[in-house]
């Protein structure tokens, strides 16, 4: 897998490394998107250029939501307090990406997901309590590919589905094996130890 070790979107130009090998430098022009971060991991494809190899396209493992005829609603969401999100994002750094994740729960007070590798016979992996649930667009089972606090833009669709989103309410964004965008939005998201 490639990482973006560098990117300027201003200068037009960001370098990736593999896990082994050198780096390679690349074109905004070749970049399927322009908000690259550093660290994240990337698909690409490259030809011979000369002695050595060059990029011809660049884009992210994880992908970017654009819902079809979506348009930024006049008002935006209020972006989630500080203090909330580095609590919020720490509980899901804790979760093993890319298993299988189930709804175990759904009840008003709490919707609970539970992760396993996919065997047969596996122990539950992880489990994640979403508490005072607003908003569930989930499937009762999905093999996860990414976990992770929802962005502007995806604060921004939530709340035209709500009609708001405060400071005060978590959005999570779910991706799937399929690149399929899945949400949760709630007062908070505990692991059992805590709850």
């Amino acid at each position: 897998m490639w990482k973006i070790s560098r990117w300027s979107r201003e200068l037009g130009r960001g370098e990736i490394v593999p896990d082994q090998g050198a780096p390679l430098e690349f074109d905004a022009s070749v970049a399927t998107v322009d908000d690259f971060q550093i660290g994240e991991e990337v698909h690409v494809e490259v030809e011979r250029g000369g002695a050595g190899w060059r990029v011809v396209r660049v884009w992210p493992d994880d992908p970017r939501f654009e819902p079809p005829g979506f348009s930024l609603p006049k008002k935006s969401a209020s972006p989630l307090k500080p203090s909330l999100a580095a609590r919020v994002s720490e509980e899901l750094s804790r979760v093993a990406q890319r298993e299988e994740l189930a709804v175990v729960s759904f009840t008003p007070r709490a919707l609970v997901l539970e992760g396993s590798d996919g065997y047969l016979d596996s122990p539950p992996s992880d489990t994640l309590i979403f508490l005072d649930v607003a908003y569930a667009e989930i499937e009762p089972r999905m093999e996860l590919k990414s976990l992770r606090l929802s962005n502007d833009r995806e604060r921004d669709y939530l709340a035209s589905r709500l009609g708001s989103l405060s400071g005060e309410q978590v959005a999570v964004t779910l991706i799937d094996q399929a690149d399929r965008f899945r949400f949760i939005v709630a007062s908070g998201v505990e692991r059992p130890s805590e709850a």
